[in-house]
């Protein structure tokens, strides 16, 4: 492709530090590249505390089991979402409540959802889509008035914000994704953030695979045993000098990335204007991280013509998430639901277009330029 979707970005630095990783003793979860990211990204981006784990899904499924989550359980999640957000909890028991998007917008409808709510409710997760912060306040005081945790999901949205909170830092529990498709990113990674200090001992003996092992290296006991269940979640100092590297360089991605995303907005605006679509909605709460750029087209044979007619520029665009609740897995065991129509839209609308931190201002005006000569303007 001449303009692909996605091109992975590196400044070289990553190079230099994953080096000096491999020369040092401890290549695992070492106390060196791995504890300068938490340290960063804990105090530039002003959250409670923050572990690195090998992937966002790894995050999610922590979350689940510091709730303890278990079969009976219920936790809303929205619909148009990556399967991750469902299966960290379905893994676990639990009954999975799809909640619609948004009308104007692909995350959660957080109007909808308190008719979602039963005496079974544990959790909601909301999706921050393309880094666009949801409503938390109106999520917060649900989740409140019911007794109920929040985990949101910030695969897309480190470098986001909610009226100047960042994102992740709201609900009781936060994850965040560094995979290759993000703006900062170490090939696979992500970290979960904890808001809620009651989860901090579990969380660590989670991340020990189970165990009380940081006791024995605190030397607080004398040897380190199975204390519940855990896994092997954690970053490794390879995956964490290659990030330190990205997150050196955050203010630049934002800056240039942001600086593309309002050049396409700009550019599209008299579609929109004309009717021919529709455009990513920024709620005046938002602060957006630029991570993806998106159109909703009018109908689904709109969305493919446009793809291919694009396509034949050589400009590789990509729809996005089937909906979870007519998704394969899904049908397999039950009945697809087709009242979360805004979801529905979505999954038949949306279309992505390149956005990459190298991307060149050329190369976003050829993107819009054939755009626009598709809908003849």
């Amino acid at each position: 492709m001449k303009i692909p979707f996605n091109i992975p970005y590196t400044f070289g630095n990553e190079s230099i530090y994953v080096k000096h990783a491999i020369s040092s003793t401890d290549t695992a979860t070492g106390e060196n590249y791995v504890k300068k990211c938490r340290k960063l990204i804990k105090e530039k981006w002003n959250f409670n505390e923050v572990f690195l784990t090998n992937s966002c899904t790894s995050a999610l499924e922590v979350c689940a089991l510091l709730l303890d989550i278990k079969q009976g359980d219920e936790i809303i999640v929205p619909s148009y979402t990556f399967p991750s957000t469902a299966n960290a909890f379905i893994r676990q028991g639990a009954t999975i409540v799809f909640a619609d998007s948004g009308s104007d917008y692909p995350a959660i409808n957080e109007k909808g959802l308190k008719s979602l709510i039963t005496a079974r409710t544990k959790a909601i997760v909301p999706v921050h889509y393309a880094g666009i912060a949801c409503d938390m306040d109106r999520i917060m005081d649900l989740a409140e008035n019911h007794g109920l945790y929040v985990i949101e999901d910030a695969a897309a949205a480190f470098d986001s914000s909610y009226k100047s909170r960042q994102l992740g830092s709201i609900g009781h529990l936060g994850c965040l994704s560094f995979h290759r498709t993000k703006n900062l990113q170490c090939g696979e990674g992500g970290a979960i953030l904890i808001n809620d200090d009651r989860f901090l001992k579990r969380v660590i003996n989670i991340l020990e695979k189970g165990t009380n092992r940081n006791e024995l290296v605190s030397g607080k006991v004398g040897r380190y045993e199975w204390v519940e269940i855990g896994s092997s979640y954690q970053m490794t100092e390879l995956h964490a000098a290659f990030l330190y590297a990205q997150l050196e360089k955050a203010e630049w991605i934002k800056t240039r990335r942001l600086f593309l995303w309002n050049l396409y907005s700009l550019s599209f605006k008299i579609l929109e204007e004309k009717g021919l679509l529709k455009l990513p909605f920024i709620p005046d709460y938002a602060s957006h991280n630029a991570n993806t750029f998106y159109l909703v087209l009018n109908n689904k044979e709109t969305m493919f013509d446009l793809m291919s007619f694009l396509k034949g520029r050589e400009i590789q665009t990509t729809v996005h998430y089937t909906s979870l609740d007519q998704s394969v897995f899904w049908k397999r065991n039950h009945t697809p639901d087709r009242r979360n129509i805004n979801s529905l839209k979505y999954n038949d609308s949306l279309l992505r277009l390149p956005l990459y931190n190298s991307m060149s201002e050329d190369e976003t005006k050829s993107v819009i330029d054939a755009v626009l000569k598709y809908f003849n303007v």
